[in-house]
């Protein structure tokens, strides 16, 4: 009996030992060292300028710096798959963006699935795309390009920063909802594309105001409609998609947090908190504006929702259009 006794005693107090030894691990705060947020374009673009808003004020929040490591390639599928395969510690992240959830249906050798392989973390924000005719276009209006190309069927040329990304099926959409016959004319980045689309040597292009503005502010080009469903606070005289008669024509670029998918769920909820107090900050708020995005944090669940509704339009777009970049 007294045996029993003592053994009870000893794993009582061999567990009381394991408690003590263990709980300064498992309560460890995060994050203890620098966290990489993987950016999949090359410095300089909207992309990145989001990314580095975000990792300056994210790095004042938590007290551990945030570097950008640009990892472009692939349609953004090369850097994606690097944080996918990371070690889910919440010290490797992805600034995902919108064409990510393009790249589901265009890049079937992917190494990853967006839905699987990612946790979501918060949306940072939206910029939408508008629609860019040369200054000197016969184009006055929406109206006037849709006529041209509905009595000229595969006349019109619509330029792209590439194929399968956001420039190249945000006018897809739009042939597909006019039911119009239109050309592509893909380009390796969108500075080439805009200097035809100066030269005359291209009718049209979508994209974010955050990359073109230069070009409207200098008489060069002029934007026939935005994609937002609301138009643009510094361009209130620019309609909608909506208003020039596409009445289900919403398209957005986003920008978001994601980490691997094994994260431990108190670091994504420590991580989605600190993010929508820097996007709340007045001066992380102003910085992203200036950049041509409104500030929307969001919770993982709202994000996740976000991720899985773009993948199914835009498969619906790719497929019907026939594009395949694999």
């Amino acid at each position: 009996m007294l045996f029993k006794k003592m053994r009870s005693r000893l794993c009582v107090l061999g567990l009381v030992a394991l408690a003590v030894t263990t709980t300064p691990v498992l309560a460890q705060p995060w994050p203890t060292k620098p966290i990489t947020l993987v950016v999949v374009f090359s410095p300089g673009g909207p992309v990145d300028v989001v990314a580095r808003i975000v990792a300056k004020g994210l790095s004042d929040e938590l007290g551990q710096q945030v570097v950008v490591d640009s990892r472009p390639g692939a349609g953004g599928t090369l850097g994606a798959g690097t944080v996918a395969r990371a070690e889910p510690d919440g010290y490797t992240l992805l600034l995902l963006n919108s064409g990510h959830t393009a790249s589901e249906t265009l890049y079937k050798n992917r190494k990853y699935d967006l839905m699987k392989n990612f946790a979501p973390v918060s949306l940072i924000g939206t910029s939408p795309n508008w629609l860019l005719v040369n200054a000197k276009s016969p184009f006055a209006s929406m109206q006037d390009l849709l006529a041209y190309a509905k009595a000229h069927p595969g006349k019109l040329t619509f330029a792209s920063g590439g194929a399968g990304g956001l420039t190249h099926l945000s006018s897809e959409l739009m042939k597909e909802s006019a039911h119009i016959d239109m050309v592509h004319v893909p380009y390796k980045g969108n500075a080439p594309a805009f200097t035809d689309l100066i030269a005359g040597r291209v009718d049209m292009i979508f994209d974010q105001p955050i990359g073109s503005e230069a070009f409207v502010k200098s008489g060069q080009l002029k934007p026939l409609a935005v994609t937002s469903r609301t138009r643009l606070p510094a361009w209130p005289q620019v309609p909608t998609m909506i208003e020039v008669g596409f009445p289900d024509y919403d398209v957005v670029a986003w920008y978001a947090v994601a980490a691997p998918s094994a994260t431990p769920a108190p670091v994504v909820t420590r991580l989605n908190a600190a993010l929508t107090k820097v996007l709340n900050s007045p001066d992380t708020h102003a910085r992203l504006v200036a950049a041509g995005v409104t500030p929307s944090p969001s919770t993982p669940q709202e994000l996740g929702a976000r991720m899985g509704a773009d993948i199914a339009k835009w498969r619906g777009v790719i497929d019907r259009a026939g594009i395949s970049l694999d």
